[in-house]
Order: C-alpha cells, then structure tokens, then sequence
C-alpha cells in the first residue's frame, strides 16, 4: 500500500512539474511581468488549423529580442481587459 501511495504521489508531482514549465511562456520579454496574462503558446500546425476554421481570437507572432513585438505585448494585454472584451479577464 506505501509503494502504491508513494508511486502515485511522485506521479503527481512529474505531472505537476511538466505542465507548469510552460506556464509562463513570456518571461524573455522584458518588462512584462504579469504572470495571469492571456497569451497561449500554439504550434504552427494546430495555428493553421486553427485560422483554416475561421477560429475567432488574436493571433500574435512574435519574439522576444524584437524591440517592437516587446512594446506591443503589454498593450494587447490591456486591450484583453478593455470592454466590450473585458469577459476575457
């Protein structure tokens, strides 16, 4: 019974572990530090599946060392919470 409860408890935490290692996937941009912010990390093919389904949303293409995709980061943040979107936050 301690094995399996021991088992189980280290299976949780490697689990825990593994999804919350791209919980903040805008950390390389400097000057936002908003942990609860609204962007999700996406893949190219399921963003291609995605715009192919006419799936409402933003779709932003960005990095990290681009001076100008820094700026507009925290701008679309706050636009996220700006009504009529603010349902969003």
């Amino acid at each position: 019974m301690r094995k399996i409860l021991l088992t189980t408890v280290v299976s949780l935490l490697v689990l825990v572990g593994c999804t919350s290692a791209n919980t903040n996937i805008m950390k390389g941009y400097k000057g936002f530090d908003k942990k609860d912010h609204h962007y999700q990390a996406m893949s190219a093919s399921d963003m291609a599946t995605t715009l192919e389904n006419k799936t409402e949303g933003i779709y932003y293409l960005g990095f990290e060392t681009c001076p100008w995709c820094v700026a507009l980061v925290p701008v679309m943040e706050e636009g996220c919470c700006e009504k009529p979107h603010n349902q969003l936050c």
